[in-house]
């Protein structure tokens, strides 16, 4: 009987799967129970609640669903390796891309609304409160454009993962250069105006310095990790060879 034999692609996939699955596994798991905790806490507790609540609910659950999604893709992506890129696995895997990307991009518009909305209920000022109206009208806009553009990327919708059939017809779909460049530049516009929009309502409270530079730093380090998460896949992006359509496929996940 012959022995299976395993290349170093495979075994560093493997790895890699392992590694990326196992973490956010567990960034899931315990953001679940932070939630939990929130929900009990507002719900029988302070018997209060806000959209705020909604919002991170519903962010929760479509990470949920796009963890869901991972393990799917890393399923065939191996078996595209172990097929020699056999067209069947590798539109399956287009497929679960897809899906992927509307969830995170959906997601990540539903977690900056629950941070507007607990800025709005937080800071009462009336000069906050009107900028505040103004960002979620940004949000709204740029959600919607998140959201339509990455379901509606290619047309007909199907395209995006049957565009690897010889034989499937034709089809288009928006430039994908172009709309991670876009994408990335409404995600550190939108981050910087979720991050600055606090700090002169901070700079204005009268505390001593060190609780006041604790308040900034509070309200800054998550934005501003987002901020450098974006502009560090702005980068690997522009470093990245896209000259093939699967190689588009393969960087897509993790630029996204």
């Amino acid at each position: 009987m012959s022995e299976v034999q395993i290349t170093p692609a495979q075994t560093t996939l493997d790895n890699a799967k392992n590694g990326i699955l196992g973490g956010a596994t567990t960034l899931v798991a315990i953001s679940a129970l932070f939630i939990i905790g929130r929900l009990y806490s507002h719900l029988r507790i302070t018997k209060s609640h806000s959209f705020e609540d909604l919002f991170i609910l519903v962010a929760w659950t479509l990470s949920l669903s796009a963890l869901v999604c991972e393990y799917r893709l890393f399923n065939y992506l191996i078996l595209i390796l172990d097929n020699n890129f056999d067209t069947l696995y590798l539109e399956s895997y287009l497929y679960w891309i897809w899906n992927i990307v509307w969830l995170y991009m959906t997601g990540l518009a539903a977690i900056k609304f629950s941070i507007a909305s607990q800025y709005k209920r937080l800071f009462i000022t009336t000069g906050f409160q009107r900028y505040v109206k103004l960002l979620f009208v940004v949000l709204s806009i740029y959600g919607l454009f998140l959201a339509f553009s990455t379901v509606m990327f290619c047309s007909p919708v199907h395209f995006y993962w049957t565009r690897v059939r010889a034989s499937f017809g034709s089809g288009k779909c928006l430039p994908f250069g172009t709309m991670f460049l876009v994408y990335t530049a409404l995600n550190i516009i939108t981050d910087i105006m979720i991050v600055a929009s606090p700090l002169p309502v901070l700079a204005r409270m009268h505390l001593p310095v060190r609780q006041n530079m604790s308040l900034f730093a509070l309200f800054t380090i998550g934005g501003t990790f987002m901020i450098l998460t974006s502009i560090i896949k702005l980068l690997i992006f522009r470093s990245a060879n896209l000259s093939t359509m699967f190689d588009a496929a393969i960087k897509n996940v993790p630029l996204t």
